[in-house]
C-alpha cells in the first residue's frame, strides 16, 4: 500500500517535472531535412522519457537526437562475416593446426565493412541501386523479394550492356523503367514463369 501511495507520488513529480523543464517537442522541433520520410516507433515509456531527457540536454529535437544515435550505432554494426578458420593438415596422420587470426586485422576489416563506413555505397536514390549494392557488399541480407528481383533484371538482356566477356546491366534505363520493370517481375511471379 504504501509503495503504491510512493510511487503514484513519484509518478506525478515526474509528469510535473517534466512538463516544467522539457521544452514541447513541436516547438524545438528543426525541419526535416528534404525527402525524410516520417517513421512510427513503438518505444517503452523508460527509454522514450530518457532519449526525451538526452534530446532536450543536448539542445535537440526528440528526431535529430533518434537520428544521431542511430547514425551512432552504424559505427558499430558490421556487414563482414569472418572466414571459418581453415585447418592446416600435417601429412597423411591426420594431425592438423588452425591459423590463428590475426584479431587486428580481423578488427580492421570489420570495421571498413561496418554500415557507417559504407553509407555511401549502400545508399542512393535509386531503389535498384540500394539493391545492387547490398546483393555486392552482403547479399545474406536482401530480402527474398528483392534476391528474386534482381535475378529477373539479371536474366532480361534488353537490360544489359556487352562489356568485355560478359555485360554490365543498363542502370540508367532500369532507373528510368523501374516501375514498370517491377510491375513485370510482379505479374511474372504469380504466373510462376521467368524472363
Amino acid at each position: 500500500m504504501i509503495y503504491d501511495v510512493i510511487n503514484h507520488y513519484l509518478c506525478d513529480i515526474v509528469e510535473v517535472e517534466k512538463e516544467h523543464y522539457m521544452p514541447k517537442l513541436s516547438d524545438a522541433a528543426e525541419k526535416a531535412p528534404t525527402g525524410a520520410k516520417m517513421t512510427s516507433l513503438k518505444i517503452d515509456p523508460k527509454t522514450r522519457y530518457l532519449a526525451d531527457l538526452a534530446s532536450t540536454a543536448t539542445g535537440q529535437s526528440l528526431t535529430r537526437y533518434i537520428e544521431s544515435a542511430l547514425k551512432e550505432s552504424f559505427k558499430k554494426v558490421t556487414l563482414r562475416v569472418p572466414p571459418d578458420p581453415e585447418p592446416m593438415y600435417r601429412g597423411t596422420s591426420g594431425n592438423y593446426e588452425v591459423t590463428p587470426i590475426d584479431l587486428k586485422e580481423e578488427e580492421a576489416k570489420r570495421e571498413a565493412m561496418t554500415i557507417a563506413n559504407l553509407a555511401d555505397l549502400l545508399w542512393s536514390e535509386s531503389e535498384f541501386s540500394r539493391i545492387q549494392s547490398l546483393y555486392v557488399l552482403a547479399g545474406r541480407l536482401l530480402s527474398p523479394e528483392d534476391s528474386a528481383l534482381f535475378e529477373y533484371i539479371h536474366n532480361r538482356k534488353d537490360l544489359q550492356i556487352p562489356s568485355g566477356e560478359g555485360y554490365k546491366l543498363n542502370r540508367a534505363k532500369i532507373d528510368n523503367e523501374w516501375e514498370s520493370i517491377k510491375a513485370e517481375f510482379a505479374k511474372r511471379g504469380k504466373k510462376g514463369g521467368k524472363a
